[in-house]
């Protein structure tokens, strides 16, 4: 039988991953194995976690598993650090042009140095995956809140919407979209400050549409170019939930056609969230404009005018 070190545990892109059985060291080809997967011994039966490693990182659970991508708390033996490996599994099919374009992005991505960007500590590619090695952050995302608590306080949304333009303003300055802003998308630090992550890195088939139903902006199901202000109407639909505890369309399952006359007619915010003061709703609902055109003109527009309402929320006219 070969020897361990004739089969490394982190061979180059195109090389088999082989693994030994830690029970009865049954040499086993790991190349179509998901990372963190259970798989069971050819020779003994034994069930063991395989691929535990991608690169220099050794995964300790799952955090989070989607269609196209997913994150994992992992050590990096560099470092001693805890991060999070978001690792994505790219079509072999897709457009070279494409993954090309989001790999860039990436890059460019983790070049930015931003109190709401997450941060991003290595990019590479290992055994047909693209992986992104970010810093793990401990306080949940807007999406866990509104799970837990249905409607948030207007205040801690506002907040949140003024952070999270930060960011998206930070991505404009590099010339970056973040092009699927979602509660889900919306992460917190322990301190409970705002970072964007998932920044729609996954490189789509030709000719589909990117974004979230729920959050994607209208001119984006016209096929018709986006710009900053598709983020916009994306981050004002976010904060409508998190006022609301439901979204403003439901779009579950429905065709585009349908989603694309829904977008015209969304749920009444004021009727929703009766509390919520009038600044606010009109403040949502041009971020939220069908016309890109009466949207705000620049995130430095935006953030003045967020930062408006929220100081009257904070101090209510007697």
């Amino acid at each position: 039988m070969p020897n361990h070190e004739d089969y490394p545990s982190a061979p180059g892109e195109d090389l088999p991953l082989y693994e030994l059985c830690p029970e009865c060291g049954e040499v086993m080809d790991m190349s179509t194995i998901r990372i963190f997967s259970r798989v069971a011994c050819s020779a003994c039966g034994v069930e063991f976690m395989a691929r535990c490693h991608i690169d220099r990182f050794q995964i300790l659970e799952s955090i989070a598993d989607g269609g196209t991508s997913s994150v994992f708390k992992a050590l990096d033996s560099e470092s001693g650090s805890v991060v999070a490996p978001k690792i994505i599994k790219q079509d072999p099919g897709a457009d070279p042009a494409i993954i090309e374009h989001h790999e860039a992005q990436a890059h460019a991505i983790a070049e930015i140095d931003h109190a709401h960007i997450v941060r991003i500590f290595q990019i590479g590619k290992t055994q047909g995956y693209f992986y992104l090695a970010m810093e793990l952050l401990g306080g949940g995302s807007l999406d866990d809140r509104i799970q837990a608590r249905g409607r948030l306080d207007e205040e801690t949304v506002l907040q949140t919407g003024i952070e999270a333009a930060e960011g998206l303003a930070a991505l404009l300055a590099q010339g970056l979209l973040h092009r699927d802003i979602k509660p889900a998308n919306i992460l917190f630090t322990e301190s409970h400050s705002v970072k964007l992550v998932d920044f729609g890195l996954s490189a789509p088939a030709l000719g589909e549409i990117w974004g979230t139903p729920n959050y994607i902006a209208p001119e984006k199901l016209a096929e018709e170019p986006e710009d900053f202000r598709s983020d916009i109407f994306s981050l004002g639909a976010t904060l409508f939930h998190a006022l609301a505890g439901r979204a403003p369309c439901e779009t579950d399952h429905i065709p585009l056609e349908a989603l694309r006359e829904l977008k015209k007619h969304p749920a009444d915010l004021r009727s929703l969230a009766p509390g919520v003061r009038e600044e606010t709703v009109q403040m949502i609902e041009r971020m939220m404009a069908l016309d890109p055109a009466e949207r705000p003109a620049g995130y430095p527009e935006l953030i003045e005018q967020l930062r408006e309402v929220l100081g009257k929320v904070r101090t209510p006219a007697h």
